[in-house]
């Protein structure tokens, strides 16, 4: 195949994920069959989404804990800054108050990103809100008595996500690839060749949400036409509807 056709085949495939336009439907990268959310396990974003929880309804929510000084708060993502720091993804009024909770600090496998410390992780517990919680009142959630207990990702593959989505339902998974972004909309590719082009029979998962993290973009390559960002990164995230829910991308040198 030329790298004309070949150039030709990305633009339209990843026009198909912008628009939902129905004679691009089969160029457009495959999704995964849908499955049910996980029983128990729920993203903080869907908790968030769902309206103000009851305080007597205990949930276990999947994401992040990030470990501060002033103690341990839970998001929903992480981002990270032009320095390589670890940052939270979202406004403090959607991140979760935990507490000092100190001594779970050593039992959560804490990784280091720019003097930050941060862990994927389960919490369970009533989530209280919306209110004024935490340090000058800047949650609008907490759970004042949490179990917390680390979130260990499972290695995996593009094609085994796609052959095998039921075996990782309420998991979180860890993948290798290769990105491509446009007009915030996101493709995992199992392997990209030069200047952001598929190869031959490669793989592909379609992102859910907005790919917009401003040091993530400028971490990417541009394609001659300058419409699609591409490069090689890790995501870490969670089968939802068919799709991966990244939770972190990370880059990779």
């Amino acid at each position: 195949m030329s790298q004309c056709i070949r150039r030709l085949l990305l633009i339209v495939g990843i026009s198909c994920v912008v628009s939902s336009v129905a004679a691009c439907q089969q160029a457009a990268a495959p999704s995964l069959a849908p499955t049910a959310p996980p029983v128990g396990i729920t993203l903080l974003s869907e908790a968030i989404a769902a309206g103000a929880p009851s305080a007597q309804q205990p949930v276990t929510l999947a994401g992040y804990v990030f470990a501060t000084t002033q103690g341990l708060t839970f998001v929903s993502r992480v981002a990270f800054g032009p320095e390589g720091s670890a940052l939270p993804a979202e406004p403090a009024v959607v991140r979760v108050w935990l507490g000092e909770q100190n001594s779970v600090k050593h039992s959560l496998q804490l990784r280091t990103a720019g003097g930050v410390q941060y862990a994927p992780a389960l919490v369970r517990g009533a989530l209280e809100g919306p209110g004024r919680y935490g340090p000058a009142g800047a949650y609008t959630y907490q759970m004042s008595t949490p179990a917390i207990e680390a979130w260990s990702p499972v290695e995996t593959t593009v094609g085994e996500l796609l052959d095998q989505p039921q075996a990782y339902v309420g998991r979180l998974v860890r993948i290798n690839g290769g990105l491509l972004v446009r007009d915030g909309v996101g493709l995992l590719v199992d392997r990209l060749g030069p200047g952001g082009i598929p190869e031959q029979k490669a793989r592909q998962i379609k992102l859910r949400g907005a790919i917009n993290e401003e040091a993530l973009l400028a971490h990417l390559k541009r394609s001659a036409g300058g419409l699609v960002y591409f490069g090689q990164v890790q995501v870490e995230g969670v089968v939802r509807a068919g799709l991966l829910v990244p939770l972190a991308i990370i880059p990779v040198q």
